[in-house]
């Protein structure tokens, strides 16, 4: 008995190592989707088939229903004198693809590139340029837009 009074006795003199708790870190920031994107854009194991069967939905889109109104500011107009680039309103749910199949088939004209972005109001916007082969000014005299 003595010796083991002892032996604690000389681990009390010394201490004894305690081991802490890990603390662990999370080294990546996930920043938070907007509430727009989150609605159309499934995320998780599932998302592939959730947007596959979304497709449907986003086939139905005519092409009236994609490009719902263009945009005339002051700012829409020195880009579609200068950058030769048209904008638009458009259907949240439509992508680039859509947006130029459906100006193209609309308009008959050669669409270079498409921009978009979603505004603060949740809403999106398109730019849309067009090939150098057709003008946007012209395109907007006979669409009545100046």
């Amino acid at each position: 008995m003595a010796k083991k009074a002892e032996k604690t006795a000389a681990e009390l003199r010394k201490g004894r190592s305690v081991k802490s708790a890990r603390v662990h870190h999370r080294t990546r920031f996930s920043a938070p989707r907007p509430k727009v994107i989150a609605k159309s854009q499934p995320t998780g194991p599932r998302g592939r088939q959730a947007i596959r069967a979304q497709e449907g939905v986003l086939t139905s889109l005519d092409n009236y229903s994609i490009l719902k109104r263009v945009l005339t500011t002051e700012k829409c107009m020195t880009l579609m004198d200068k950058a030769n680039t048209l904008t638009y309103l458009v259907d949240n749910r439509a992508n680039k693809y859509m947006i130029k199949a459906a100006f193209k088939q609309l308009f008959d004209a050669k669409v270079a590139k498409v921009h978009t972005l979603i505004t603060p109001q949740g809403k999106k916007k398109a730019y849309i340029k067009l090939a150098p082969g057709s003008m946007a000014v012209e395109l907007a005299n006979k669409m009545g837009i100046i």
